[in-house]
């Protein structure tokens, strides 16, 4: 099955990891840096050797951005 990237986007709910990073509003190699040190949660869906976030694993991680920029 083949879908575009507006289509995993709007009807699988999985954003690759620069997807990710700009719906977080977090700088992406800042972000590429975090996942790979395991600072954050680390993307569960793997499709074709490509990474991808799911909605709540992104909430998680805008939690989790808010909580380091409040400290």
């Amino acid at each position: 099955m083949r879908l575009t990237p507006q289509q995993r986007r709007e009807k699988l709910e999985m954003f690759n990891m620069a997807e990710a990073s700009r719906v977080i509003g977090i700088d992406q190699d800042q972000f590429y840096k975090d996942v790979w040190e395991g600072r954050v949660v680390q993307p569960t869906k793997v499709f074709a050797r490509r990474a991808y976030y799911t909605i709540r694993e992104i909430n998680e991680l805008k939690s989790y951005y808010k909580k380091v920029k409040d400290n």
